[in-house]
């Protein structure tokens, strides 16, 4: 091969690399900006980076998004936005809006439609960084290292009959009663409690934590993908995990060593004990959930949303 040979493959395939497009067309990009102004704009600006833990525009989103898939943005749009109504924009409005963030963010239009089921890695264009440039990586993983003292797996006939001190499942028990059977606090009593402690939780987005108790730990779910555990005596903290969706799950689940939570179309288990993980697995196609998992019998039950519409294929 000649040397302008090689320079005009290296040109062909450069020419090919930038043309490839993610699968979404100008129309569904300008749908989503309406929708954007409708639903978003007044916490996110117009310049989408007005929310200082989850700009829309710039290298922070870019290097949160680029290896993941289009399925994986879409199930993070539709379990925690708008904050109010999650899930309230439908299928068509959640596309368009995704459409419009990868426009944004580097990428052009094609001639295919974005769709549910597309699952396309997202692979974004230039971005305008804005004011402050590059940020840090946000970090991941165990941030903070410590040990539930004298941990006790949970087991099935635990969770079936919780131990007065415990509130091991949303809502304590199988039977949803919300219901705490101590007696320490009455309505003689109640005028008399005092402050113990206080902990601050996470800073910026959305959460709906439903935190779990179990022998003296607090399992906490706070926003931007943080669990914790917390010593309810005197609340201090045991550790700490952020995972690699910045997403706020609103239930929990406990069950043998394990907390297990999902976010953004995944389920993942700590170790209930120290805060490793100990799994992380996708939940199928696009679907996501808006509510957390429950265990029974050793079965990880999570109800799982998307909004797809079927129809036959002829």
């Amino acid at each position: 091969m000649t040397f302008r040979a090689r320079l005009l493959t290296l040109a062909s395939i450069a020419a090919v690399c930038s043309d490839a497009a993610l699968a979404f067309t100008a129309e569904q990009a300008q749908a989503g900006l309406a929708s954007y102004t409708q639903s978003c704009l007044a916490c996110h600006g117009a310049d989408l980076r007005t929310v200082p833990t989850a700009p829309l525009q710039g290298n922070e989103f870019v290097a949160k998004w680029r290896t993941r898939s289009t399925n994986d943005l879409l199930a993070q749009l539709r379990t925690t936005m708008p904050p109010e109504s999650p899930g309230s924009l439908g299928e068509d409005g959640y596309l368009a809006v995704m459409a419009y963030l990868l426009q944004r963010n580097g990428n052009a239009p094609s001639d295919q439609r974005l769709l549910a089921a597309s699952g396309e890695p997202i692979a974004a264009g230039a971005a305008t960084a804005g004011p402050g440039g590059a940020a840090a990586p946000r970090p991941t993983g165990l941030l903070v290292r410590g040990t539930v003292k004298d941990f006790v797996p949970l087991t099935a006939p635990m969770l079936r009959n919780p131990a007065p001190g415990d509130w091991p499942m949303i809502r304590r028990d199988y039977s949803a009663s919300s219901f705490s059977p101590l007696d320490d606090i009455t309505a003689g009593n109640v005028g008399q409690l005092q402050l113990a402690w206080i902990w601050p939780m996470r800073d910026g987005g959305t959460n709906q934590p439903a935190p779990l108790v179990y022998r003296g730990t607090i399992y906490l779910n706070n926003p931007d993908g943080v669990m914790q555990a917390i010593d309810a005596r005197d609340g201090s903290l045991i550790w700490e995990h952020r995972i690699e969706t910045a997403i706020a799950s609103r239930g929990i689940a406990l069950y043998e060593d394990k907390v297990i939570f999902q976010s953004a179309g995944r389920l993942v288990a700590l170790n209930a004990r120290t805060g490793e993980l100990e799994w992380d697995v996708p939940m199928q196609g696009s679907r996501a959930s808006s509510s957390g998992p429950l265990v029974a019998n050793g079965l990880v039950l999570e109800g799982m949303g998307g909004c797809q519409r079927y129809e036959e294929n002829k």
